[in-house]
C-alpha cells in the first residue's frame, strides 16, 4: 500500500519478537483510521525479526524499518523512532502486543476531546487487555475501579506505554540512563509540559510473558523506581537526575516479591496453575503480610471484574433480545 503523509505515526520498539511482531504490525495496518506509518526501530535483535519486518516494509510503504547496530533499550529506541516518525501524534505499541482495530480512531478522537477540556494536555493514555503467550484473551489490565472513568486529574502513571498517545511536537523524551521501568522520568516531563489524562477503556491487548520475571528485571526495575521517586523528591530535573546506579542496592526480600509476584500473575494468564502456586508461596515467604494484602485485593478485583463482565454481557443479551 502507498504512504501518505500520516497524521500518526506508530512506534514499535523491537528486539527479538520474530514469534509475536507479525501479529503487531497486522494489527496496526488494519486500522479504521488509514492515515498512518509504522516505524519499527530494531534494537539490535539476534533471531530473525528484522527480516520479518524488512518484509512487510517491501509491501507496504507505510512500515519503515529503523536498525541499530548496538543496543539502545526501550528508552533510546522509543527516543530514536519518535524521532524518525513524520506524523502530527505519536501512538506507542510494543512487539509483543496488538492493537484493537479502532485504537488509532479512538485515541485520536479521545486526544481532542481531552484538549477541548485543557489546551495543556500532552499525553493521552488507556486501559488495555491482558494477552496469554498464545494470544488468549483473558482479563483486564487496570483495576475496575479504573474501568469507564475519565481522569484529567490523578491520572494512573503506571497505565501501560503500549497505550500511550501524544503529538510529536512535546519536548518530553526518555533518558537513556532508565534502562526498564522508562516511563517516570517521561511522565514527569508530561506533567511539568502541562500533564496527561487517562480514559478507562481498553485500546491494545498487552501480552504476559513467563520469561519477563527474573531477578535482574527485577532489580533493574526497582532501581529505576527509586531512581525516579529520589529525582523528584530532591526537585532536581531530567538533565541532572539520580540515576539508578546512583540508588542503593534494592533489599533480597523486596526483589523475590517483585519477582515471584510477577511470576504468580503471568502464570495465571498463561493457564499454569502450579507455577502460579509456587510463585505465590515463595512471595510469601519473602514477604508474608504485604503479599497476602496483595493477594487479597488481586481477588476482590478479579471477583468485581467477573460481575462486571456477566453483567456487559447479560445487558448485551437483553438488547439483542429487544432488538429482535
Amino acid at each position: 500500500m502507498s504512504r501518505e503523509d500520516p497524521t500518526i505515526s506508530v512506534v514499535m520498539i523491537n528486539k527479538n519478537c520474530a514469534r509475536w511482531i507479525g501479529e503487531a504490525i497486522d494489527s496496526v495496518l488494519a486500522q479504521t483510521y488509514g492515515k498512518l506509518e509504522l516505524v519499527v526501530v530494531d534494537d539490535a535483535s539476534t533471531d530473525d525479526s528484522r527480516d520479518v519486518v524488512a518484509g512487510y516494509a517491501a509491501r507496504d510503504q507505510r512500515v519503515v524499518l529503523v536498525t541499530s547496530p548496538v543496543t539502545l533499550y526501550t528508552s533510546g529506541a522509543r527516543n530514536l523512532g519518535i524521532e524518525r516518525a513524520t506524523g502530527v501524534y505519536v501512538s506507542f505499541l510494543d512487539a509483543d502486543d496488538r492493537m484493537l482495530p479502532d485504537t488509532l480512531a479512538r485515541q485520536l478522537a479521545a486526544f481532542r476531546e481531552a484538549r477541548a477540556r485543557n489546551q495543556r494536555v500532552q499525553l493521552i493514555c488507556f486501559d488495555a487487555y491482558t494477552l496469554s503467550e498464545g494470544g488468549a484473551r483473558v482479563s483486564r489490565y487496570m483495576g475496575t475501579e479504573f474501568w469507564g472513568v475519565v481522569r484529567d486529574q490523578d491520572a494512573p502513571g503506571w497505565a501501560l506505554p503500549s497505550t500511550w498517545f501524544f503529538p510529536r511536537a512535546t519536548t518530553a523524551r526518555f533518558h537513556p540512563a532508565w534502562l526498564v521501568a522508562e516511563a517516570g522520568p517521561f511522565l514527569d516531563r508530561i506533567r511539568r509540559e502541562g500533564g496527561f489524562t487517562y480514559v478507562g477503556e481498553p485500546v491494545v491487548e498487552y501480552r504476559m510473558r513467563m520469561t519477563s520475571a527474573t531477578l535482574e528485571h527485577a532489580r533493574n526495575m526497582m532501581r529505576a523506581f527509586a531512581a525516579t521517586d529520589a529525582t523528584i523528591a530532591a526537585g532536581r530535573g531530567w538533565d541532572d537526575p539520580i540515576t539508578p546506579d546512583q540508588v542503593p542496592e534494592p533489599r533480597w526480600a523486596d526483589l523475590a516479591t517483585w519477582k515471584y509476584g510477577r511470576l504468580a500473575k503471568s502464570a495465571v494468564v498463561n493457564r499454569r496453575p502450579l507455577v502460579a502456586l509456587g510463585a505465590l508461596a515463595l512471595a510469601s515467604a519473602a514477604k508474608p503480610g504485604a503479599t497476602l494484602r496483595k493477594v487479597a485485593a488481586e481477588l476482590r478485583r478479579l471477583v468485581s471484574a467477573t460481575r462486571r463482565a456477566e453483567t456487559g454481557r447479560t445487558e448485551t443479551g437483553r438488547t439483542e433480545t429487544g432488538r429482535a
